[in-house]
């Protein structure tokens, strides 16, 4: 994985992404000098990047858990798939989870989510609250404190003026040509008791989620006026 920070050679906007927990917006890059902003252009193409989804029993972090999290690496085809029945956690508990979504997520320079920035990463860091833990990068991974985000709802949202706001009507707007599968909350419900055929569907589920997601962020990069540092 690439070391985001040594990259990156223009003071001013290095030390923007450090200190400051908000985006990065076009009027600041214009402010930046020539050679800061051409920089940190190259520094965001630089970076690894992944494409981030959950699948969950509830939508708040003091009610439900995490039952899947998928995290496809741009410009391959593997997905990390990390499903709740095969990590060791009792039915009650997601706290080995959490703990492996961690890992995984800290391995990349930059998370692409949609919607993420007010649910797939509140709900992860809510979870992993509960067990007395905090989202932060392994020792000598990079010096920033933790990835980069893209959220690509707002992108979206502040780009187009689609009739809802769901990833799904993106997708097909777009043209994508993988398609997400329906949201059945029976499925759901019985894949927290860890019912396999119901993971399974869930998983399948997620995992569509995270390629029409690169998908569309592959489309839509040009369109990318904000990034974010999670912490």
């Amino acid at each position: 994985m690439s070391t985001a920070s040594t990259r990156l050679t223009g003071k001013t906007a290095l030390a923007h992404l450090r200190k400051h927990d908000e985006p990065i917006s076009a009027s600041e890059m214009k402010n930046l000098a020539a050679e800061e902003r051409e920089a940190l252009v190259k520094t965001l193409n630089s970076w690894s990047v992944g494409f981030y989804d959950i699948e969950t029993t509830a939508l708040h972090g003091d009610i439900g858990m995490i039952l899947c999290a998928c995290i496809k690496e741009a410009g391959s085809n593997r997905i990390i798939t990390i499903r709740k029945d095969k990590t060791g956690d009792v039915l009650y508990e997601d706290s080995k989870m959490a703990k492996k979504i961690a890992d995984e997520l800290s391995k990349f320079d930059m998370i692409v989510t949609f919607f993420g920035h007010e649910f797939d990463f509140k709900m992860f860091e809510s979870r992993l609250a509960h067990y007395d833990r905090r989202f932060k990068p392994r020792a000598g991974n990079r010096s920033m404190l933790t990835p980069m985000h893209v959220d690509l709802y707002f992108t979206g949202k502040k780009t187009f003026n689609l009739h809802d706001g769901k990833l799904d009507t993106l997708a097909r707007h777009l043209r994508i040509k993988t398609r997400k599968t329906h949201l059945d909350w029976e499925i759901w419900r019985k894949a927290a008791y860890h019912h396999s055929r119901s993971m399974d569907y869930v998983v399948d589920h997620c995992e569509k989620d995270v390629l029409v997601l690169e998908q569309c962020f592959m489309r839509m990069k040009q369109y990318v006026r904000s990034v974010w540092r999670r912490g």
